[in-house]
């Protein structure tokens, strides 16, 4: 019996999801103004209904990068220095719908699988002049100054309690995939409870090597997104079922949306099938949420996998050292049907997933090393 073929560490498929909360759609960068989701008509109560038919049909909760600006009813941001083009002539509340926003909110608030992550204010950061200097978070090549961040990151919050969005925000899709590994502003987030980071690794600054898969910065566990495989501003889009990925799965919010709004779940629907036919493939299992991917992640990137015969050792020093303030304390094993579980050491196990050709336990480690012993069927 080949151990090693037959239980792995798999990935967790989590489903993130970037510009979710505006209200405008179209790309205003021609005149200086924001990308925005580049959907050519405003954004709808039926969108936000969207992500969660997504997230229940796979019992899953859905990554939302926030862009939060546009739902300021008191103009709080005209006075956060690079927030918008604008400056102190910022005057969202002549244009905004307060009913529109009910109507959305009204979604948000019943909604279990929608859970937000911090994208933004506005997205972009200008300069006193209303000339765009970059991402939000990431300007003229280098992170913007650290009181700077921290009015817009108290601004995002400050909007955030006020609209009485909920749950905790606990991770961070950096705008643009623009972010420095490592750098000032990890440890600026860690301060605002941030736990998990998302991005690209191949986009991201480094200063030494770029980590394989994620790695911890300032306790935050960092995890590759790799590429996206829809153009941010596409809707309707088709899923390939010729090719699937195993870990963090990127939209952007209109790759999940039709032109008109109550068509929405026929776009949703097929991906939809998709991601069940991922779920189906052995090593990928469907996350539940961002801390169930990041910490997955960590575990198979990191614990020291041994195999001899029919018992397999795992080693979660190398994952402890660490440090990862959001690590869960389970991880998740993957065993073909030709072999089982018949005695463990170190841990208790349980039954998560089932497919047809493998199951999945959940492992929960009592102490560093787990000791797993299988037979063949």
């Amino acid at each position: 019996m080949d151990l090693s073929a037959l239980a792995v560490l798999p990935g967790a498929l989590q489903i993130v999801v970037d510009d979710v909360g505006w209200f405008f759609g179209n790309d205003d960068r021609y005149k200086g103004g924001p990308s925005r989701s580049a959907m050519p008509r405003r954004h709808r109560p039926e969108d936000y209904q969207a992500l969660e038919r997504l997230g229940r049909a796979l019992n899953m909760k859905i990554t939302c990068g926030l862009i939060i600006g546009e739902w300021d009813s008191r103009n709080i941001l005209k006075h956060v220095p690079g927030a918008t083009r604008y400056g102190e002539g910022w005057d969202n509340a002549r244009f905004f719908k307060a009913a529109e926003a009910k109507e959305c909110m009204e979604v948000i608030s019943q909604s279990r699988h929608i859970e937000f992550a911090l994208h933004g204010l506005m997205h972009w950061y200008w300069d006193k002049n209303g000339g765009c200097l970059g991402p939000e978070f990431y300007i003229d090549s280098k992170t913007p100054p650290k009181e700077h961040i921290k009015r817009h990151l108290d601004a995002f919050f400050e909007l955030y309690r006020q609209w009485g969005f909920k749950g905790s925000v606990k991770s961070f899709l950096p705008p643009c995939f623009s972010y420095e590994y490592n750098g000032a502003l990890s440890e600026i987030l860690s301060e605002y409870g941030i736990l998990f980071t998302v991005t690209p690794f191949d986009k991201m600054v480094c200063t030494g090597d770029t980590p394989a898969m994620c790695g911890v910065e300032n306790g935050i566990i960092t995890v590759d997104r790799t590429s996206d495989i829809c153009r941010w501003y596409r809707y309707d889009t088709q899923p390939d079922f010729e090719y699937f990925k195993d870990s963090i799965f990127g939209f952007h919010w209109v790759n999940l949306l039709k032109l008109i709004p109550k068509n929405n779940f026929m776009a949703v629907d097929k991906w939809i099938e998709y991601f069940r036919a991922a779920a189906k493939r052995f090593g990928t299992i469907l996350s539940k949420d961002i801390a169930f991917a990041a910490s997955q992640a960590l575990y198979k990137r990191y614990a020291k996998l041994s195999y001899n015969k029919n018992e397999l050792t795992v080693d979660l020093k190398p994952v402890h050292t660490l440090k990862a303030k959001g690590l869960s304390d389970s991880f998740y094993l993957s065993v073909k049907n030709e072999a089982a579980i018949t005695a463990a050491g170190g841990c208790a196990y349980k039954p998560f997933d089932y497919q047809s050709s493998f199951m999945t336990y959940q492992i929960k480690p009592f102490d560093s090393c787990v000791r797993l012993k299988f037979c063949d069927i």
